[in-house]
């Protein structure tokens, strides 16, 4: 269990494995493929170490109305 933030590669010594939340696998220039952490968390995996996700505490953060900005523009004539 180790924290990772968006953007760190994962390395693994399986060849066959499953990911889950928060992790995506990619192809480099010369199509070695790579895990890339997707978002902000703990790196978990389950016993047999086959299979990855990330355990985040991210939430969508909504304004409420009140807070809603209105923008306009005044012409002059």
């Amino acid at each position: 269990m180790s924290v990772v933030l968006p953007g760190e590669l994962i390395h693994t010594q399986h060849k066959t494995i499953k990911l889950g939340p928060g992790l995506q696998q990619s192809a480099d220039l010369q199509g070695k493929a790579s895990i890339i952490v997707t978002r902000a968390g703990t790196l978990e995996q389950n016993p047999k170490g086959n299979k990855f996700w990330v355990e985040g505490n991210s939430r969508r953060v909504r304004a409420p109305i009140a807070n809603l900005v209105s923008v306009s523009h005044l012409i002059h004539k």
